[in-house]
Parts: C-alpha cells; sequence; structure tokens
C-alpha cells in the first residue's frame, strides 16, 4: 500500500468517526426530547424545530406548580391544575378552582402564561387563561370565532378567529 493510499484511508476513517460522534450526540438529545415531549409529539416537533437546543431548554425549564393564596384569615396553598381558569374581573386577575372556589392573584396574565406549563393552560384571549380540563365543548360560529363552554360555572369564553386553530390543535396535540 503506498503512503497516499493509506493518508487517504486514514482520512476517510477520521470523517467516519467525526460523522458518528456527531450522530451519537443527536441521537442523545432526540431521546432526551422524547422523553419530555413523547413520541408522538417528537415525530410532529422534530419536523418543524429549527432551533432544536433552545427549544429544548425551554422544554427543560421548570413550571410554577402551587399558589399560597389569602383565604379569609390565612393563607392557603393551592396547585396550579387545580385551577380551571385565570380571569380579569373589574380590572383584578382572579382564579377559579375546579371546585368553585375563586382566589384574587398576584400576577398579571402575561405573568401567568409564562410562569405555567403551556401543556396545561392556554391564553384564550388577553382576559383568559384557561385549563385544558376545563374544556366541556366548542361552539365554532360561522365568522370563525369559537365560543367555548367550560366545566365550571363561568362565562363562556370566546376564542379569536386568529386564535381558534392554534387553540384546536393544541387541544388535539397533548391531549392524553
Amino acid at each position: 500500500m503506498h503512503e497516499t493510499e493509506a493518508k487517504g484511508l486514514a482520512f476517510i476513517w477520521l470523517v467516519y468517526m467525526v460523522i458518528c460522534l456527531l450522530i451519537s450526540s443527536v441521537w442523545k438529545l432526540g431521546a432526551r426530547l422524547k422523553e419530555k415531549l413523547g413520541r408522538q409529539q417528537f415525530v410532529r416537533y422534530s419536523k418543524e424545530s429549527q432551533n432544536f437546543e433552545n427549544d429544548l431548554a425551554v422544554l427543560e425549564r421548570s413550571y410554577l406548580t402551587s399558589f399560597l393564596l389569602p383565604r379569609k384569615k390565612f393563607l392557603e396553598p393551592v396547585k396550579a391544575k387545580d385551577f380551571a381558569i385565570f380571569f380579569i374581573d373589574e380590572g383584578l386577575v382572579k382564579g377559579k378552582t375546579f371546585d368553585s372556589k375563586t382566589y384574587f392573584i398576584d400576577k398579571n396574565i402575561q405573568e401567568l402564561e409564562n410562569k405555567l406549563d403551556p401543556n396545561t393552560f392556554f391564553r384564550t384571549n388577553r382576559q383568559h387563561l384557561i385549563n385544558r380540563n376545563a374544556v366541556k365543548h366548542l361552539e365554532p360560529d360561522s365568522f370563525g370565532k369559537t365560543g367555548l363552554a367550560l366545566n365550571v360555572d363561568h362565562e363562556d369564553v370566546v376564542i379569536s378567529k386568529l386564535k381558534s386553530k392554534q387553540f384546536k390543535e393544541w387541544l388535539v396535540e397533548f391531549s392524553g
């Protein structure tokens, strides 16, 4: 074997090893993402993702799981998943639980949207943040808007034409 052939084979071997290393790294990241999203969401996600590393960091972010809220003369711990809806009433943010207790919340809707798990809560409009488990049924209208009936005593929520499609995809995509 000539020296040039040996160098060529060594170069090919080096390229092969680098490719294997890259594939292994991507495989490990994919496994972590599958663990976070579940198999079905991973397949859809991996086709659409443009910034894999950044999105993986967002998935690993922890979300607010409970509140310590004033109730009469004491503070009551309430789990975030127990809230059916967060809404604005006369300029104040309130949260209503599935057992119909209403609490004043010391955060605005935008803060809640950023701190709560987006797989559980969806911002339907400027005034409402809905828990997916609170959705009783949807009532599409002829103008593309969607009415939303809830499992708790609360006025029906209207979702704009622009957010209706996104809401329906969210409701189906993460339903278990």
